[in-house]
C-alpha cells in the first residue's frame, strides 16, 4: 500500500501509530484496528448469526473486555468489524446510486426503509448507523466541492428491536462535520451556550431533545450517545421540518 497507494490517490491510506504484538505467530494489531474490533464486539449480538458465531454465548460487553487480553476473541472482533464495513459500503453505494440522500438547506437527510437489504437490521444499532452516515458524508464530500459538502448529516433507520411497541419507531442519529460552524445563536434553549462551544462538538443531542418537545413527538434518548434518539415514524416528518428551522 505504501508503494502504490499514491498512484491511486491513496497516499494517506496508512498512517503510523501504536501497535501491539501478540507473539511471533500472530499478526501485529494497530491501535485503530483494536478500537474497531472492540466496537464491533460491543454489537456482537447484531452480526454474530451472519458469521456463524451465534454459538459463542459471551455477551457483547464481556467479549469486548476479553478481546483486550485474548487474541482469539480479538480476531473474532476484527472479522466482525470487516463484516460491518462491507455492509456499510454496500448499503452506502446502494443509497447513493438510488439518490436516497436528500440535501436540504441546512443538513442532509437519509432514511433507511424496512426492506433496504437483507442486512438492514444491522443498522438498527447506533454504531453501525453512525458508520454508514460517516461513509455517506465522506463520499458525498469527495464528490462535491460545493457548500453542501460540509453540511451536517441526519440519518434514520428501523429500530433493531422487534418487540411490538418498537416496530413503528426509528433510530435517528445526527452527526456534525468537524469543520461545521457553531450552531446559530438564535436558539432559545434552557441550557448554557457553552454547550455549543467548539466546532468539533456534536450539537444534536440537546437540539433533538428540544425539537422533539416542541412538536410533541414521542421520543426517547436512552443511548450512551446523546445524539441518538428513538422516535415514532408518524412524528418524523414534523420533527425534520422543525429541525430545519433550528440549524
Amino acid at each position: 500500500m505504501r508503494e502504490i497507494g499514491s498512484d491511486y490517490n491513496m497516499s494517506d491510506s496508512l498512517y503510523s501509530g501504536f501497535v501491539r504484538d501478540f507473539g511471533w505467530r500472530k499478526s501485529q494489531v494497530s491501535a485503530s484496528d483494536m478500537v474497531l474490533a472492540v466496537l464491533a464486539l460491543l454489537q456482537k449480538d447484531v452480526w454474530a448469526n451472519e458469521l456463524n458465531m451465534a454459538h459463542i454465548k459471551t455477551s457483547g460487553f464481556f467479549a469486548a473486555y476479553d478481546a483486550l487480553s485474548q487474541f482469539s476473541v480479538l480476531r473474532m472482533g476484527i472479522q466482525g468489524a470487516q463484516h460491518l464495513q462491507q455492509l456499510v459500503v454496500g448499503q452506502g453505494i446502494s443509497m447513493l446510486e438510488r439518490q436516497a440522500v436528500k440535501t436540504l438547506r441546512v443538513f442532509r437527510l437519509a432514511i433507511l426503509g424496512d426492506l433496504e437489504s437483507t442486512s438492514s437490521h444491522i443498522f438498527g444499532s447506533p454504531f453501525a448507523l453512525r458508520q454508514l452516515a460517516l461513509f455517506l458524508m465522506q463520499t458525498l464530500r469527495e464528490r462535491s466541492k460545493s457548500a453542501h459538502a460540509r453540511l451536517p448529516f441526519i440519518i434514520a433507520g428501523p429500530i433493531n428491536n422487534t418487540e411490538s411497541q418498537d416496530v413503528d419507531k426509528l433510530l435517528v442519529l445526527g452527526i456534525t462535520p468537524l469543520d461545521y460552524p457553531l450552531i446559530q445563536p438564535h436558539i432559545n434553549a434552557p441550557f448554557n451556550h457553552s454547550t455549543y462551544a467548539g466546532k468539533s462538538r456534536n450539537h444534536f443531542g440537546l437540539v433533538f431533545e428540544q425539537v422533539a418537545g416542541e412538536v410533541g413527538a414521542e421520543a426517547r434518548q436512552g443511548f450512551f450517545d446523546s445524539s441518538a434518539m428513538e422516535i415514532r415514524r408518524s412524528d418524523m416528518s414534523a420533527f425534520v421540518d422543525k429541525l430545519r428551522r433550528h440549524l
